[in-house]
């Protein structure tokens, strides 16, 4: 940790910081820094309140106390969903026809639905989903996860399970990168052509907008685009909720490898991707005293970022 430079704000009752990843939160282990320590022994005082948490290779967004009153009171915005916490993800998209196949389907089936809202049930975008708006789609997971102490690993579970929790979450498609190049990342155009042939602009030439497998269904073409950046909303906050719930939808976060796919940490590996794909990029909070809203946004640092936000 960079400290102060990492420090985004202090007064007499909070301070907001942003985790570098591979350090954690806190811990128990002797010898080993966490954030609190590092905190501590920068501000010089005994107590630090603990909010929330990330886990130790993902990157982004802290707020602690340094009050027990201001602890209290950011600790029942947390507990009541009343802190906003948004979140982007470098994810590898499903294979096969349509965007998934039929193991990803069927756990779609059992695993994800969509918020009752939405009036509908949908599965994980299908390749179709990529043309027209996509980007503007918002998609809900819903799932039941259980924590495993022993392996400290969760996984999704049925509602009746003892020790399920209900995890939710929001996420929308903010960028794609194509499978030959993870360099040169493209938005999906809504301004496709009536013969759905597919545009991209190459690394090579940005000057011009070239063919892309003009000679291949749609699907086909498609298949060439693998990567996406997320953008997610947290509704819930659960012991490895997103990189849990992603994978269970067939999309799992680059550099995971507690719950990532043999592709997905094949791809990783190629392209030195280390830390999970993962950064809370955005936290919204009241201020315990003063009432106002408080928001504080950073942008990733990853390696899996890198090609997303040149």
């Amino acid at each position: 940790m960079k400290l102060p430079e990492d420090i985004l704000f202090e007064d007499k009752q909070i301070i907001v910081c942003r985790k570098r990843a591979g350090i954690s939160t806190q811990t128990a282990r002797l010898g080993e820094q966490d954030m609190v320590s590092l905190l501590k022994n920068y501000l010089k005082t005994p107590y630090l309140g603990v909010i929330h948490r990330l886990d130790q290779p993902v990157e982004g967004v802290l707020v602690f106390a340094k009050t027990k009153t201001a602890a209290a009171r950011l600790s029942g915005q947390n507990q009541s969903r009343g802190m906003g916490k948004y979140y982007y993800a470098a994810v590898l998209l499903p294979e096969g026809k349509g965007g998934t196949d039929g193991r990803q389907e069927t756990a779609m089936a059992e695993q994800g639905k969509i918020d009752g809202a939405l009036q509908e049930k949908e599965r994980i975008p299908s390749a179709e989903s990529l043309i027209g708006g996509m980007e503007q789609k918002q998609y809900v997971l819903t799932n039941y996860l259980k924590k495993d102490g022993r392996s400290n690993l969760s996984y999704v579970t049925d509602q009746k399970e003892e020790g399920s929790k209900l995890a939710i979450l929001r996420y929308q498609i903010e960028k794609i990168l194509p499978l030959f190049s993870a360099h040169s990342p493209i938005r999906i155009s809504s301004e496709i052509p009536a013969d759905s042939t597919i545009f991209v602009k190459k690394q090579e030439d940005r000057g011009s907008l070239l063919p892309f497998e003009q000679q291949k269904s749609l699907d086909d073409a498609l298949s060439a685009y693998r990567y996406a950046l997320l953008k997610i909303e947290l509704e819930t906050g659960r012991h490895h909720q997103i990189r849990v719930q992603m994978a269970a939808a067939g999309m799992p976060l680059l550099g995971d490898s507690k719950y990532g796919s043999e592709t997905s940490k094949k791809n990783s590996k190629e392209m030195g991707i280390r830390e999970v794909a993962l950064c809370c990029c955005r936290i919204v909070f009241t201020h315990p005293v003063s009432g106002r809203e408080m928001c504080f946004s950073i942008e990733p640092s990853g390696k899996a970022f890198l090609p997303f936000f040149q």
